[in-house]
């Protein structure tokens, strides 16, 4: 789970950033983590079901992981829009359209970083995944929100940070 969260946090490190720090809410933490959850997921069961035997669960739900997350990403496209926004120094456009820019740069950065996962790890996440799969879209961002909240706390960034209000 550490490599899962570290790829999340350090794709949203990576995000090019504008002249000034920004800092994300929590509410726009979720957001990211919605934005990021399928491509996270897609990334992960494609590196783990490359080990031989290495991903049963992950291989077996692999169909039905294909169209996670949709709703969840378009529905948070609108809060995190602005914040997107301001690390990439354009001016807000169209909410689904500025998150379906930054996709595939996401999906670069998670794929990057979800490479480093090895046998052993993926065998843990596969473990995990019996609990985590049948689990709503919802709850499962909801983890992955938290996540990020507890890594942008334990890492800050000049660039990407938890808003000062939010820290507790």
């Amino acid at each position: 789970m550490k490599i899962l969260i570290g790829a999340v946090v350090a794709a949203a490190l990576a995000l090019p950033s504008a002249a000034s720090a920004i800092c994300f809410t929590r509410p726009q933490m979720r957001a990211v983590a919605a934005v990021a959850a399928g491509p996270l997921v897609a990334n992960v069961v494609a590196r783990c079901a490359s080990f031989p035997g290495g991903a049963p669960n992950l291989t077996a739900a692999r169909p039905s992981l294909a169209g996670r997350f949709r709703g969840e990403a378009a529905a948070a496209a609108a809060i995190v829009a602005p914040a997107i926004s301001q690390l990439l120094g354009q001016p807000e456009t169209d909410p689904q359209r500025l998150v379906a820019a930054v996709t595939p740069f996401l999906d670069l950065m998670l794929s990057t970083q979800v490479a480093k996962l090895g046998e052993r790890t993926c065998r843990n996440i596969d473990d995990m995944a019996v609990a985590v799969l049948p689990l709503s879209d919802r709850q499962v961002v909801d983890i992955l929100g938290a996540a990020l909240v507890a890594g942008a706390r334990d890492r800050p960034s000049l660039q990407f940070s938890l808003c000062e209000d939010d820290r507790r």
